[in-house]
């Protein structure tokens, strides 16, 4: 298992980090998906989405030797996907399905765990938006469950330009841009492997991308759902890394 710093934050202090810094703010505006008539938030909570039993049965083998993740818990979970309105509700419940799925499919290649940021970029990013200096202190970290969850879920909501972020894809939030088209960039799980790493994408043939697909299949099949289009990024130009934020304390 990949050791990366996600947790920030000791649970006595979670109520105070969450009403100084979360849960975000929605947009005010509307999405597509309420522009299309699809009603958002009609899928309930995550909790009535992916239940206890269904939760260990996704992530049965954590805490194995070969996989070390007993840490990552149910109410962790639960917990830090209330503090993004959004996640996992978003669409119709097919779709929300698909994105918990895809979340799961994503985190479960990294480490078998909720990480899936890997540059020093995004846990400066993260620490700023939580309130917390999880770059230049590391020792804070592998603590606290939910607050590693919350971090896998601040990447995951989070658009890094050119990248749009993996919600907005998963959603049909993303609208491609003529770049974007051109690269093979379309909307679907492989873009979500190219926003997450972007070295595996555009040279053929992968095994780790191939082992992304695999997880997500699994989790689809779990949550009664199906996997989309545009799988694999095989063929997709890796997004180029042009970003530049001003405000990474910003709500989402």
């Amino acid at each position: 298992m990949k050791v990366l710093a996600l947790a920030l934050l000791s649970l006595p202090g979670l109520a105070t980090f969450l009403r100084q810094f979360g849960p975000p703010s929605p947009s005010p505006s509307p999405s597509p998906l309420a522009e299309k008539g699809e009603a958002e938030d009609s899928c309930g909570g995550v909790s009535s989405i992916i239940t206890r039993p269904m939760f260990e049965e996704m992530l049965k083998h954590r805490g194995d030797l070969s996989c070390p993740g007993s840490f990552y818990t149910y109410e962790a979970f639960i917990v830090a996907a209330e503090a993004f309105p959004g996640f996992g509700t978003t669409g119709l419940p097919a779709t929300c399905r698909r994105e918990l799925a895809a979340f799961f499919g994503q985190t479960s290649h990294e480490t078998r765990g909720a990480t899936i940021m890997h540059v020093n970029f995004n846990y400066g990013r993260a620490g700023q938006y939580l309130g917390s200096d999880l770059l230049n202190d590391p020792a804070r970290v592998r603590k606290n469950a939910t607050v590693a969850f919350m971090t896998a879920m601040w990447f995951w909501m989070t658009s890094q330009p050119p990248k749009p972020s993996c919600h907005d894809v998963l959603t049909g939030q993303w609208v491609p841009s003529s770049n974007d088209t051109a690269a093979g960039r379309l909307p679907g799980f492989g873009v979500i492997t190219n926003i997450v790493n972007r070295g595996e994408c555009g040279h053929g043939h992968d095994g780790r991308v191939a082992g992304r697909i695999g997880f997500y299949d699994r989790y689809c099949q779990i949550l009664g759902t199906d996997m989309g289009d545009n799988l694999d990024c095989y063929n997709q130009q890796p997004f180029d890394w042009e970003y530049d934020d001003p405000s990474p304390t910003q709500p989402i």
